[in-house]
């Protein structure tokens, strides 16, 4: 059984449109997310991300453009991309697009992401960027989540790559998904913010 797909982009820290990037990044792992569905794909979607571009000034021709980077996505999800391959891929990927697009606006667009799936009794996990995934047991007496080097609580993952240009090759990673497992997606902005242990004890147990 295929579960939820779930995910977080933020931009990257001080970064040119943010938004700009973690939009079509998301956009493009929501395609990936609805593979199996019957209404695959969703072109409702492909053609708001379009409006989008087009709303936020980038050049008619440029945002048509990236409309080939899309299909050809599309194409590759019904061959049975993976996570990895729509994010950062060196041909028609999220990471193609926003290279297309920072090239016409002349300054970089990027953004970190973490995606993690359910499928198959397993929790699949893909970053790019400081942007984390925590898995803990229990939160211990402190009702916090346990620091990455608590034998209760392990950070799983702390790339140093982003979208745009990564600096090494990435693939998704797996684990048995087992009963009485939490697993919380991190922004890097709030752990740099420091506000997680305040905002972790108020989370449903």
């Amino acid at each position: 059984a295929i579960g939820p797909l779930l995910a977080v982009a933020d931009g990257l820290g001080g970064q040119y449109r943010g938004d700009i990037a973690s939009r079509v990044v998301l956009d493009c792992l929501a395609l990936y997310g609805q593979r199996n569905s019957p209404f695959f794909p969703d072109n409702t979607r492909k053609t708001a991300l379009i409006e989008y571009l087009l709303a936020q000034n980038i050049p008619a021709p440029q945002v048509f453009g990236i409309q080939e980077d899309v299909d050809n996505i599309i194409k590759g999800i019904r061959s049975g991309w993976n996570i990895d391959a729509v994010c950062t891929g060196k041909f028609a990927s999220a990471r193609t697009i926003l290279e297309k697009l920072s090239s016409q606006e002349g300054k970089e667009m990027d953004t970190t992401i973490v995606a993690i799936e359910l499928r198959d009794g397993h929790i699949h996990w893909y970053h790019q960027g400081d942007s984390s995934l925590y898995y803990w047991k229990d939160r211990g007496e402190s009702g916090a989540l346990a620091s990455p080097d608590h034998e209760k609580g392990e950070k799983q993952r702390n790339l140093t790559a982003t979208v745009t240009i990564p600096v090494v090759k990435r693939k998704v990673e797996s684990t048995p998904f087992e009963e009485g497992n939490n697993y919380l997606l991190f922004s890097d902005a709030l752990l740099l913010e420091g506000r997680a242990r305040t905002i972790l004890p108020r989370l449903p147990y």
